[in-house]
C-alpha cells in the first residue's frame, strides 16, 4: 500500500508536469516547439528518421534481453549526462556568440538554427534522462519488468543523445 501511494505521488505529478511543459503555445519553456522543430528535420528524410528514432529503439529493446540496469548503471549514467549537458551548453554558447560576415551568415543561417535546436533538444533529453536515473536510483525495490522497461527508455534516450551529438559535430564543422 505504501509503495502504491509513493508510485502514484511520483507518476501523477510527473505526467502533469510533462503535459504542462509540452502544452501548445507555451511561451515559458517552449519545449513542444523544440521537439517539433527537431522532428521536422526528418520530414523529407525518412531514412534519417529510421536512423535517429527507430533503430535506437530496436537496439535498446534488444539490449534489454541481455542486461537489466541496476543502480550502478544509473549512477554512471548521471555522471556521463552531467558532462554531456556541460559540453552541449558550452557549444551552444560558442556558436551563438560567433559573429559571421554577412555572406557566410546567409549561407549557414538554417544550419545554425537547426544546430541550436538540436543542442537544446539534446540537453532536454539529457535532463529528462537524469530525472529518470535519479528516480531509478531512489526507487530501488521495483520489480524486474519495470526495471527492464525503464532500462529500454534510458538506453534509447542515451543512443538518441549520442546520435544527436554526432549530428551537432557535423554541423559545427559546416559552420566554421
Amino acid at each position: 500500500m505504501k509503495n502504491s501511494i509513493g508510485i502514484c505521488l511520483i507518476l501523477i505529478p510527473s505526467l502533469l508536469l510533462l503535459g504542462g511543459l509540452f502544452k501548445k503555445n507555451e511561451s515559458f519553456f517552449g519545449l513542444r516547439e523544440v521537439f517539433e522543430n527537431q522532428f521536422r528535420l526528418f520530414k523529407n528524410a525518412r531514412l534519417q528518421y529510421l536512423n535517429f528514432v527507430v533503430y535506437p529503439l530496436l537496439i535498446s529493446v534488444g539490449m534489454a534481453f541481455f542486461y537489466v540496469p541496476q543502480t550502478d548503471f544509473y549512477e554512471q549514467l548521471n555522471v556521463t549526462l552531467s558532462i554531456f549537458v556541460s559540453l552541449l551548453i558550452a557549444i551552444l554558447g560558442v556558436i551563438t556568440s560567433k559573429n559571421y560576415d554577412e555572406e557566410k551568415k546567409k549561407k549557414i543561417i538554417v544550419v545554425h538554427e537547426e544546430t541550436c535546436n538540436t543542442i537544446i533538444f539534446s540537453v532536454c533529453l539529457c535532463l529528462l534522462l537524469m530525472i529518470i536515473s535519479f528516480s531509478m536510483m531512489i526507487i530501488s525495490n521495483l520489480n524486474n519488468d519495470v526495471r527492464t522497461f525503464m532500462g529500454i527508455i534510458s538506453v534509447y534516450f542515451l543512443l538518441v543523445i549520442l546520435l544527436n551529438m554526432l549530428l551537432i559535430i557535423k554541423r559545427i564543422v559546416k559552420m566554421f
